[in-house]
């Protein structure tokens, strides 16, 4: 990628607004600040039936407060939060007139303080940027609902920019609970912008990030090197049912490691495509990861029967190191899709989910199941495989049952090889998650988890919500390194399978 390219257009730019400006004396620009809170108290236990040291998440006895062990399988799927985050948004905005005209300037800033771990000792304050800008806003006709032309500066983070639209399909920026991103071995921040075209039908994107990577020198020691990335995003509603949304990119992110001279840039290269739906109601939705998403009670009066389904798929190409042979890199196809579907018939509500993804779209923000490496071409592999169908009673605005139940089989890299007498010593890598992979014991593979939840939504106000829960996991792929009963030796066995949990939160949004 030409790095003058960015600078040049930007440049262009504020040239020609400058050369347009006014001799108007500057208007005082409006300001605003707005904050909104979430304040989530969950009591419970993710697990019943066993002690600490005999599941992963460890769980300890019930007590209050939010735990890893309460992620269900649709937790991540459509959206980056679990729902039990308790936390203080907080944003201050200006807005004044351009003197050019029909040209709107803003100023946002929108920082979320995680206020849950205010309780600890030390007391750390967790704070994230959630894509404050800078932002100019040109409308291209006279008209108030005509054309614009949108331009976005991130001075703090351009992570919060991404390709795709489910968060589980979501590459090349910050996604999932943990923020997984592949710009996680930056020095410092991501920064970028983007330039918009909005006619209400279509909105056209395209958008640029950089970051700085510490990089080996030919001559030298690592220095400090600038990765560049380019995306873009192309959305149509046709009529009032159909959406279709087309988006790609190519993000630099470094140099690729375990090469010996001049190793070549790490890239991630793809493409999303997505397509939706809806007859009689809004658009698909994936099954709720925490509570009944109960709306507000204004919209209760418009939900009426219908159905809408969106399909979406992913493919990459991430440029890895071959592990066969490591003189050269290759680059390494990922590819994921999902289908979500949403049933009204109310008061019923009817949402589903299905969703595939190979081993390397499981770890594309590593990238790669091993760091940098492709998988070994003898390696036997398994794609990631996950249903979830939820049903909903929202005959009341203030009382809303749900049940879900799951079924994923976990994607998996097995390689196969034997010992000096013949017994299996490959390993099995059960990948749920970049930061959460399982080694399976030789000679096992892995088998499906399944999962049922029910749960209710009782609405005590317009401020306040209690919810209630009951969930069951049925996961045998979760092992620990402990010592045979009848050798001592110290080997790998597998974990108690069944999880029983059950928990009660008051959550209140102001």
């Amino acid at each position: 990628m030409t790095r003058a390219g960015p600078a040049v257009g930007l440049a262009c730019w504020v040239t020609v607004a400058a050369g347009h400006a006014a001799a108007a004396p500057a208007e005082p620009a409006a300001t605003s600040a707005s904050s909104r809170a979430s304040v989530v108290w969950i009591y419970g236990d993710d697990d019943v039936l066993h002690a600490p040291a005999e599941t992963r998440p460890a769980s300890p006895a019930a007590g209050v407060g939010d735990r890893p062990g309460y992620d269900g399988l649709a937790a991540g799927l459509s959206s980056r939060y679990t729902g039990r985050e308790s936390e203080l948004r907080l944003g201050w905005a200006a807005r004044a007139p351009g003197f050019v005209s029909r040209l709107t300037t803003h100023a946002d800033l929108a920082l979320a303080l995680d206020v849950d771990a205010m309780g600890g000792k030390p007391a750390p304050m967790l704070v994230e940027d959630l894509g404050s800008s800078l932002h100019a806003a040109l409308s291209l006709t006279p008209r108030e609902q005509g054309p614009v032309l949108e331009f976005r500066l991130y001075p703090f983070n351009a992570d919060v920019e991404r390709v795709g639209w489910l968060e589980i399909l979501a590459w090349g920026g910050q996604v999932g609970l943990t923020r997984e991103s592949p710009y996680r071995n930056a020095v410092g921040a991501v920064r970028g912008g983007t330039l918009a075209l909005d006619t209400g039908a279509l909105r056209l994107l395209v958008g640029m990030k950089t970051a700085n990577f510490l990089e080996p020198m030919p001559v030298g020691p690592t220095a400090v090197e600038t990765s560049y990335g380019a995306f873009g995003r192309l959305e149509v509603r046709v009529g009032t049912s159909l959406t279709l949304g087309l988006g790609g990119g190519r993000f630099e992110h470094g140099r690729l490691e375990g090469r010996a001279r001049t190793p070549a840039r790490s890239t991630t290269t793809g493409a999303s495509a997505r397509v939706g739906f809806a007859f009689g109601v809004g658009e698909a939705l994936a099954p709720p990861s925490f509570g009944a998403d109960l709306p507000a009670p204004e919209h209760q009066a418009a939900r009426r029967s219908g159905f809408a389904v969106a399909l979406e798929a992913t493919t990459l190409l991430e440029r890895l190191v071959d592990i066969d042979e490591p003189s050269r890199d290759v680059p390494a196809p990922a590819r994921g899709a999902a289908l979500v579907g949403t049933v009204g018939l109310h008061p019923f509500e009817l949402r589903a989910a299905l969703v595939m993804r190979d081993p390397l779209f499981v770890m594309r923000q590593v990238p790669g199941v091993y760091p940098g490496y492709t998988i070994p071409s003898s390696a036997v592999t398994a794609d990631d495989w996950m249903a979830i169908v939820s049903g909903a009673y929202r005959g009341s605005p203030r009382f809303v049952p749900v049940l879900a139940i799951g079924v994923r089989t976990p994607a998996a890299v097995m390689t196969e090889s034997r010992d000096a007498f013949g017994q299996p010593s490959g390993a099995a890598l059960v990948l749920y998650s970049p930061t959460d992979v399982e080694m399976l014991p030789p000679g096992h593979a892995p088998v499906p988890v399944l999962e049922t939840r029910g749960s209710c939504d009782v609405r005590l106000s317009a401020l306040l919500t209690a919810i209630g829960w009951v969930e069951y996991r049925r996961d045998f792929n979760r092992t620990r390194l402990a010592p045979d009963e009848a050798s001592g030796v110290i080997g790998r066995g597998f974990l108690a399978p069944d999880r029983l949990g059950y928990g009660l939160a008051a959550r209140a949004f102001f």
